[in-house]
């Protein structure tokens, strides 16, 4: 029996959902891939087309080790387009007509060709009109996948004609196997340390494990977001609590990580109010937990949750530096002001 995505770690639910694809031949044309830098959008498109291509039908799919699946992980197949933003804004009407001009030749080595286009969240409403006329002509041997971050600032018309994979987090278990795997010079206390830092992000442990500097940053960020939570709860220093965030001049990717962060914990704490064992994203385990949490309820669990969704869109569509400081500021306010 065939086994598919075993390359892939974690995100069980998605990989059973790609398989039917593939069993049932009913792949779709174009995917929107979603998740956090880092998460894996690019693995997961490179590994769909894999699989669509694949020479091994008998074993793991995509193999990994034929030619085809080879040259689509190495980038280096005339068949498959890498497609981006490179460093700039956004990603203009130009580049998808230059994609619009390929996309009807015939493929010269694959069964299928694939177009990846990175930041897709950043084209331009022209860039997004023009992309919508080639998923409306959509070619049987074509397949294009999206990555982005925040899907909500593509065009309805987009979302409607493309399935939405959600790259989930992988559980600090499977994060720590692959650590231990990878990293033999790294003890067991550090990969154990980079799985909870790393908030289920296999892109930034991997980064974590090579650099002492991230792990140094984001150990400190660590110990800001348990003030954060510990002033939230004690409620007794409005000045210090206010201050954690909105004393940052940062650009607003990095405020979006931080908030992340936050959406993390408070996702924690809704988990362990309804179950005694389950998988934790930022906690180490339910001690660390609840020596730092008693007082946050459920309900405040899930207001906190949407009031750092809603901020996190603000700074996506706010992309003035001078607007992220005040708004992390209303943020702190509004986040201070949640009844416990």
């Amino acid at each position: 029996m065939s086994v598919y995505f075993d390359n892939i770690i974690g995100n069980e639910k998605l990989k059973q959902m790609l398989s039917s694809y593939i069993e049932c031949n009913k792949m779709p044309h174009a995917f929107i891939i979603e998740g956090e830098a880092g998460i894996g959008k690019k693995t997961m498109a490179k590994s769909i087309l894999a699989a669509m291509c694949c020479k091994d039908k008998e074993h793991n799919i995509p193999c990994t080790k034929c030619i085809n699946c080879e040259k689509i992980f190495k980038e280096i197949s005339s068949d498959v387009f890498m497609i981006g933003a490179d460093g700039k804004s956004s990603i203009g009407v130009e580049i998808i007509r230059d994609l619009k001009a390929t996309t009807y030749l015939s493929s010269n080595e694959l069964d299928f060709k694939g177009y990846i286009i990175s930041d897709s969240d950043k084209m331009t409403v022209a860039a997004q009109n023009s992309f919508l006329k080639i998923l409306e002509e959509p070619q049987t041997s074509v397949v294009y996948f999206l990555l982005c971050e925040n899907s909500r600032s593509m065009l309805p018309t987009i979302l409607s004609r493309a399935p939405t994979i959600r790259m989930m987090p992988i559980d600090q278990k499977n994060i720590k196997e692959y650590l231990v795997r990878s990293y033999p010079h790294l003890n067991n206390q550090r990969c154990s340390e980079i799985s909870v830092l790393c908030r289920g992000n296999l892109g930034a442990a991997i980064k974590i494990a090579n650099e002492n500097e991230t792990y140094r940053e984001l150990t400190n960020n660590r110990k800001l977001y348990l003030d954060f939570f510990r002033l939230l709860s004690e409620k007794n220093d409005k000045f210090a609590f206010l201050y954690i965030f909105s004393k940052m001049n940062e650009r607003n990717d990095i405020l979006i990580d931080h908030l992340r962060s936050l959406y993390t914990m408070f996702s924690d704490i809704l988990k362990l109010k309804l179950c005694d064992e389950c998988e934790l994203d930022f906690f180490e385990s339910s001690e660390e937990y609840d020596k730092y949490i008693k007082k946050i309820k459920p309900k405040c669990a899930k207001k906190m949750s949407i009031l750092i969704e809603q901020t996190i869109d603000k700074l996506y569509y706010n992309q003035g530096a001078s607007s992220a400081s005040s708004i992390m500021l209303d943020f702190s306010i509004k986040a201070w002001d949640t009844n416990l």
